[in-house]
């Protein structure tokens, strides 16, 4: 490989270079980013890549995004802070704001996106929010850092790409740092311990400076062998570990101190891993669906039902599973033949391999849910967090319930509930995500779940 800090070179590129034209060698990172793009084409037995219809390429990229002004720290400064679904980002940046105290004269804000706003968002629009809330909260001035948490739909690169590109937003705005946040509970998709499929896509060299390993509950040979497993698979990456969302103070100075964002090293590997961040975009199958729901939920079915059938048992597959027929097999019992058996037993393998690999089949990566429970609405309201790993419910705070019955008639009395500090009543329901999601299908699974006749009565007057 290239020594990049004594700019030395291999060897078996000495002969190559001496054919080169010199005008064709503009400066030392063309030269660098050309020899590790050579490096690439060889390896992947792909045609070669000239240095004369490189150089455009590097041209463009160097031209295209807007760079820093030299007064940079002039701008105000970003930190976005990414991860999947359920990775605890949201806390991770309420606990960053309460060190403010400790880096007077600077000010954090605080944009945060829930509820219904994620289903509308794109990379434009969070830009945008974000320069809305720049105006309205009157942040000016380099002394105030806003701490963007990025939803765990929207692809960090294609944000960057935009504030870089436009020359506006670039002269007021400036990236400080990339956060990933990763929970070591809730970052597998399934029981065998596949990763969820963003977790390693966020923390893509180049675009996140800080991978945060946060733990809870999880005993020490376990926490130091998925460190390992994420520093091989990303082994440049600033690796810190924390627990349950506690960020130590010399965690919290490295992030604010950090100003190495647009350095050579980062901008050549975003160049170098830009089409590995569009490569995992364009071949994503996700859909995000939400379902207002506001009929309480029986607790035990939720835990029952949900996460430990549906959830854990089917890894989120929602699909009736198709079996042999009881003839088939008392057939191939009746003639004692193993084989046959056998081969019943990988047809019904197959059978259900082929409805989870269908694109018809819906498959539930992760819920996140804001419900009442049946029996119990004096508990008040409850979020719940769910994977196929995962299951958490949390009594929502400073939300007052207030429960009372109604008469509705001489012979209908029903229950009610009142929630005082609470009037977002449009994100009660369940917010899903997943591939192949069917509303219908969703709907009918939280009917089965909830189990709760309704009856409906009719007065007619003759």
């Amino acid at each position: 490989m290239i020594k990049t800090e004594e700019n030395i070179l291999p060897h078996d590129y000495v002969l190559p270079l001496i054919n080169m034209n010199k005008s064709q060698i503009l400066n030392p990172k063309l030269l660098f980013s050309y020899l590790e793009s050579k490096q690439l084409v060889i390896l992947n037995k792909l045609s070669d890549l000239k240095l004369s219809n490189y150089k455009p390429l590097y041209e463009d990229f160097l031209i295209g995004p807007v760079q820093p002004s030299q007064n940079e720290f002039s701008q105000i400064p970003i930190i976005i802070i990414n991860g999947s679904n359920c990775s605890g980002k949201h806390r991770f940046a309420e606990n960053l704001l309460r060190y403010e105290e400790e880096f007077i004269p600077f000010k954090f804000h605080l944009l945060n996106f829930k509820g219904l706003n994620i289903l509308q968002l794109d990379e434009g629009l969070v830009l945008k929010t974000m320069v809305d809330f720049a105006i309205k909260g009157k942040i000016l001035s380099k002394e105030h850092i806003i701490i963007l948490v990025q939803p765990a739909k929207l692809n960090t690169k294609l944000i960057i790409d935009l504030l870089e590109r436009n020359t506006d937003l670039a002269n007021k705005f400036r990236i400080k740092a990339v956060i990933t946040k990763v929970n070591i509970n809730n970052m597998f998709e399934n029981v065998n311990k596949q990763f969820v499929k963003k977790v390693l896509g966020f923390g893509v060299e180049g675009y996140s400076q800080f991978l945060i390993l946060d733990s809870y509950g999880n005993a020490e040979t376990q926490i130091d062998q998925w460190n390992k497993l994420i520093k091989m698979a990303l082994p440049k990456a600033n690796l810190y570990r924390i627990m349950n969302n506690i960020v130590p103070m010399a965690i919290v100075q490295d992030i604010i101190k950090y100003e190495g964002f647009y350095s050579e090293k980062n901008k050549f590997e975003r160049l170098r891993n830009s089409v590995y961040c569009e490569f995992v975009e364009k071949n994503a199958q996700d859909s995000y669906i939400f379902i207002h729901f506001h009929i309480p939920m029986v607790k035990e079915k939720m835990y029952n039902n949900l996460f430990k059938e549906i959830m854990r048992k089917n890894d989120g597959f929602l699909y009736k599973k198709k079996e042999i027929s009881k003839e088939e097999w008392e057939k191939a019992e009746k003639s004692k033949d193993l084989l046959a058996v056998e081969l019943l037993k990988l047809k019904e393998m197959m059978m259900d391999l082929d409805m989870r690999l269908s694109k018809k089949t819906p498959h539930i990566i992760f819920i996140k849910a804001y419900v009442r429970f049946y029996k119990s609405l004096e508990d008040g309201l409850y979020e719940i967090t769910i994977n196929s790993n995962y299951y958490i419910e949390r009594v929502m705070k400073n939300v007052k319930t207030n429960v009372f019955k109604e008469k509705i008639s001489e012979d209908l009395e029903i229950e009610k509930a009142n929630y005082e500090g609470f009037d977002d009543f449009k994100i009660i329901g369940f917010f899903f995500h997943g591939e192949n999601l069917n509303e219908e299908k969703l709907i009918e699974m939280l009917r089965e779940i909830c189990q709760i006749k309704v009856i409906i009565f009719s007065l007619i007057k003759y």
